[in-house]
């Protein structure tokens, strides 16, 4: 799905929709509209980054499905702008049309950041021995009385089994329902994999409702080898999943244990309640309560900006997590050129916190965003995360007031960041006043170690709110 290049400034490539070039999309239909797959975008990125081996790309939203008339060739847009790393989807279903929809937005990762997974010892059906499951015919009829209605060329599930207590579903996939030439990974099976996922949870009694699911939103698909033979998928459930979503990461590998692809942190919402999730008036921001328990990573290099007992602690802490940390603080007359140093090279920083302190703003006209912005804007095309962290910034409950305007002010600056700089994947982070001790220190780095779907969390004794 590489498309023709487009004269432009940035890479830009399009494809061109047609029956005759795609003609297993017809056989992707939902509510009788014949959609395009949104794993047919993940495909196009592998097709545009032909070069990444292997090829990893972060952070990806699917705005709105793409309807595909029958009357006309829908063109499908693919822009890169190399600086930010940024790609971008658009179609058009008229040549003269002017006005292109966006569809799907993604980030190219950095490969050095990619890991590739060893062979896994045991092989995929002796997994599945003596657990419950659904044959090809079964999953079929659910989702067509779902209103999914899938062609023989999507129809690529042979078999679902589930393990309820462990939140695992396993499904193998057929490889001759399409034509592999020309895709590194069809989005036939890609899709498939969603099928699975879905069909597994409204199994297993995650979901009681099948109804129309639509994935809007990937933290990471990294794909490492084109399938030969079987291709099975292991589905790993999430807990805190609300009614109506399924949130999951998932694993494609062949018979001999070697790893086609994975997908962290899927999100598919229900259609019901992704049509209910449209801009309101008046709205409530609503914190939940999280566990603490997961395994630290801090291994890599940090940079800590601040001076408080806050940031030397988070700073410790980091270093007892085996990371090496790099201390600067907004006193320090070139704070803004040390972070850039560090996070100059590709794949070496893991991320800048940036702990406010109201006793660094020292002027009258100098707003709370301040230091904020210049470290945002010094770290434009850098390496790593970016967290902000505040004290007493948030309010989780009726019992935990505010205390610090500014923090808040530098929330409401960090909320916007990922809009204009999606690359840094802005997190922000409120503690409770009076400070934390070392454990919960230690629950804070665990949490963001590994990179969680949340953009937001406020810290507080035992708890994360989020």
């Amino acid at each position: 799905m590489a498309g023709r290049a487009v004269a432009a400034v940035t890479p830009v490539h399009d494809v061109e929709l047609s029956a005759s070039a795609f003609p297993y999309l017809e056989d992707h239909e939902v509510a009788d509209a014949v959609v395009f797959p949104g794993c047919g975008c993940l495909d196009a990125a592998l097709a545009a980054f032909a070069e990444d081996d292997p090829c990893v790309v972060e952070d990806v939203v699917f705005h709105r499905p793409l309807v595909l008339p029958s009357s006309s060739v829908t063109t499908l847009r693919v822009g890169y702008d190399p600086d930010r790393r940024h790609v971008t989807m658009h179609s058009r279903a008229n040549p003269d049309d002017a006005t292109w929809t966006l569809h799907t937005e993604l980030r190219r990762a950095h490969v050095a950041n990619a890991r590739i997974p060893l062979r896994r010892p045991a092989a995929p059906d002796a997994l599945v021995d003596g657990l419950p499951n659904l044959i090809h015919e079964e999953i079929y009829s659910r989702l067509t009385a779902a209103g999914l209605h899938y062609g023989p060329s999507f129809q690529v599930v042979d078999r679902v089994w589930g393990r309820t207590d462990t939140r695992e579903i396993f499904a193998e996939l057929r490889l001759d329902t399409v034509e592999r030439e020309g895709h590194r990974l069809h989005p036939a099976r890609l899709d498939g994999a969603l099928q699975a996922v879905i069909v597994g949870a409204h199994m297993f009694g995650e979901e009681t409702d099948l109804g129309t699911y639509v994935p809007p939103h990937v933290e990471s698909f990294q794909f490492f080898r084109s399938p030969a033979g079987r291709l099975w998928v292991h589905g790993r459930g999430k807990e805190f999943t609300k009614p109506g979503m399924v949130e999951c990461d998932l694993t494609l590998v062949t018979d001999n244990g070697k790893v086609v692809a994975e997908i962290r942190g899927l999100r598919a919402t229900r259609l019901s309640e992704a049509a209910e999730q449209v801009p309101k008036l008046v709205y409530r921001h609503s914190w939940e309560a999280q566990p603490l328990e997961q395994e630290a990573d801090g291994q890599g290099r940090w940079v800590v900006v601040g001076s408080s007992a806050t940031a030397t602690g988070l700073a410790d802490a980091l270093s007892a997590l085996g990371g090496e940390v790099v201390r600067t603080a907004v006193a320090d007359r070139n704070w803004i050129e040390t972070v850039v140093s560090v996070t100059a090279d590709d794949g070496v920083c893991r991320g800048v916190i940036y702990v406010d302190e109201i006793s660094a703003i020292t002027s009258p006209l100098c707003s709370p965003a301040a230091n904020p912005l210049q470290l945002v804007q010094g770290l434009a095309g850098a390496s790593g995360r970016l967290f902000l962290v505040t004290t007493g910034a948030q309010s989780v409950s009726a019992n935990d007031p505010t205390t610090s305007p500014s923090g808040a002010a530098v929330w409401g600056f960090g909320r916007i960041v990922p809009a204009e700089l999606p690359e840094l994947r802005c997190r922000l982070i409120d503690l409770a006043p009076g400070g934390l001790d070392d454990k919960l220190l230690d629950a804070l780095l665990k949490l963001y170690s590994r990179g969680m779907t949340i953009r937001d969390i406020a810290q507080r004794r035992y708890l994360s709110w989020s």
